[in-house]
């Protein structure tokens, strides 16, 4: 396996910039997700790394090497696609063994490896099977072992799990989590879906409109996001927002909305203490998540508001409570045996722990 480094990777289409100034390092034997929106430049990176496209500027670096100036088929790494892009017209055998024939593999170790491969992706009895007689997952399989019997450095995954039924992809997400781990094999995997992403990396990068925002752990970019790019994406329902007036009282930090007045200790919330890191504005922006917020019980005072229900969504084993706080909304999640009823005031309370604060003009996270 190997390690890969990204230095300013820059990409243009036209007037366009794809990706701006992008860096990262991937250690090796590590799963590491790209993640955002469409558009936002994740699967360029990959094409970037993989030679598929031509950098504008940067440097591609894998196991210590530059191989941004390389030829694809020079560079050892192995790419899965959204599609499979399997050759209809050929056996699943014929498929897997395809890259190794191209190399001019010898056939004795071309079926030793096909048969290993099969064996590790379970595809043993449909070696004589063509794609159109699989199913999505099957194909998917077929695709992530025709790139793993070339043995290369780096695997690059784009969206390989798009295509499958919610069920299915559930199912495979597990799989390919189990077999990185039991190959070790540095791997870059993009995806929009942040469920994939906070199950199966070991640490996320977002990117939003060609660039990083965050690099991190998957609770560490959840928990403490960097800005409002990456709060928005992750979570849902997604994270609330309220813009907010600040002012400090004492220890306390106070916020201030049409009809919501909060106060928090302003250790608790995370502000910052002196000059550094204080927002750029007379505003704030104050995230917190679903998950973060009480329908009722008891909370310090200055921690509730006073709330409209305007409708509730079953999700299963919980319900998801929106809610109208003045012309703001709020999500939040209750068991399933709590039934707001719609129209019905309630009281909102905050836990302080859960709060996050953005500056409301760069979107920055504010934190002491």
């Amino acid at each position: 396996m190997a390690d890969v480094s990204l230095r300013q990777l820059e990409k243009r289409y036209g007037s366009t910039p794809a990706v701006s100034g992008v860096d990262l390092d991937v250690a090796d034997g590590e799963l590491v997700v790209l993640l955002g929106a469409s558009g936002s430049g994740k699967s360029t990176v990959l094409k970037l790394i993989a030679g598929i496209e031509v950098p504008d500027a940067g440097e591609v670096w894998v196991d210590g090497r530059r191989v941004d100036h390389l030829l694809p088929r020079h560079r050892d790494v192995a790419m899965v696609f959204q599609s499979y892009a399997l050759y209809p017209q050929m056996t699943v055998a014929r498929n897997l063994g395809f890259p190794l024939a191209s190399a001019g593999v010898a056939r004795d170790e071309i079926r030793t490896r096909v048969a290993e491969v099969a064996s590790l992706l379970e595809l043993d009895g449909l070696l004589g099977r063509r794609p159109a007689q699989l199913s999505g997952g099957q194909q998917q399989r077929v695709a992530l072992g025709r790139a793993i019997v070339r043995r290369p450095k780096l695997f690059l995954m784009d969206e390989p799990l798009s295509n499958l039924d919610a069920r299915l992809r559930a199912k495979t997400r597990l799989e390919l989590r189990r077999l990185h781990d039991r190959l070790g094999a540095t791997t870059l995997y993009v995806t929009h879906d942040q469920v994939e992403a906070l199950t199966m990396g070991e640490r996320i990068a977002v990117l939003h409109e060609g660039v990083v925002h965050q690099v991190g752990t998957p609770e560490a970019v959840y928990d403490r996001p960097a800005d409002k790019v990456v709060a928005e994406l992750l979570g849902s329902p997604a994270m609330n927002f309220l813009a907010m007036s600040w002012a400090e009282d004492g220890a306390d930090l106070v916020l201030t909305a049409p009809v919501i007045d909060l106060r928090f200790p302003a250790a608790a919330v995370g502000w910052p203490g002196g000059g550094a890191g204080r927002p750029s504005g007379p505003d704030v922006l104050l995230g917190i998540r679903a998950e973060h917020l009480r329908l009722g019980g008891v909370l310090p005072p200055g921690q509730t508001v006073q709330a409209v229900v305007d409708r509730v969504e079953l999700l299963g084993s919980e319900r998801v409570v929106h809610l109208a706080v003045g012309p703001a909304t709020l999500a939040l999640r209750v068991p399933v045996a709590v039934r707001p009823q719609a129209g019905e005031t309630v009281q909102v309370g905050f836990d302080a722990p859960g709060v996050r604060l953005f500056d409301a003009l760069t979107g920055q996270t504010l934190a002491g």
